[in-house]
């Protein structure tokens, strides 16, 4: 598995991802995909958020797990 690390170049990001065999997407929600609640089960993701995973999950390419 490689790591991207360079975080200062979206374009170059892109493409290698891309031309990936493999890759993966892991989230965490609270603080990164809605903001933080005292109430965790309160938090509401951020707007666009569910239509852009809902873009990823629906990839040729895609396997979802939680």
């Amino acid at each position: 598995m490689k790591q991207l690390t360079d975080s200062g170049n979206l374009d170059r990001f892109f493409t290698t991802l891309a031309r990936a065999d493999n890759a993966l997407l892991m989230l965490d929600y609270d603080g990164t995909l809605a903001p933080f609640v005292a109430d965790p089960m309160k938090a509401a993701p951020y707007p666009g958020v569910r239509e852009r995973l809902q873009r990823i999950a629906a990839g040729p390419r895609t396997y979802l797990t939680m």
